[in-house]
């Protein structure tokens, strides 16, 4: 019986993180227009451009020259939410709702497309099932030693 409560708990967790729909920074123009407002998770280099706006890339080591320029926009991701600390110099994963908000500057060239809002960075995906499986294999081996092996 305890068993089952504990399998059903493990697959709630598993159907509230599939909602979360993975995408790469270079797909945002489809999923926005397959599903606007929709809630994703990517990953890539997070940036600060000129005007202190944070900006998601899917390349290592840009200079402020070319993040959040023109020609870069449509493979960059706009991030509002509460991002605290300093900014962090590997990859990194981000949570949030996608949407198009395109903005554009005094010589009509657009500088923002895509945003996302309630932005949270998250724990990469590959490194949670790693933390969950070896969680469930330890309460099962736990389970099992002191329910089955004590009565020997």
């Amino acid at each position: 019986m305890k068993f089952s409560y504990l399998l059903l708990f493990t697959l709630t967790i598993r159907m509230m993180q599939a909602e979360l729909l993975t995408v790469q920074l270079d797909q945002l123009e489809t999923i926005a227009k397959e599903s606007p407002h929709q809630k994703i998770k990517t990953r890539g280099f997070l940036y600060q451009n000129q005007n202190g706006q944070l900006v998601l890339a899917s390349q290592p080591n840009l200079k402020s020259c070319c993040v959040g320029i023109p020609s870069n926009v449509q493979r960059q991701l706009f991030i509002q939410g509460e991002i605290k600390g300093t900014l962090p110099t590997k990859v990194i994963e981000v949570e949030g709702i996608l949407k198009v908000e395109p903005q554009y500057n005094a010589e009509n060239q657009l500088v923002q497309l895509y945003v996302l809002e309630e932005a949270q960075i998250g724990q990469p995906a590959d490194l949670s099932l790693l933390v969950w499986g070896l969680g469930l294999g330890f309460l099962l081996f736990v389970l099992y030693h002191f329910c089955f092996r004590r009565n020997k």
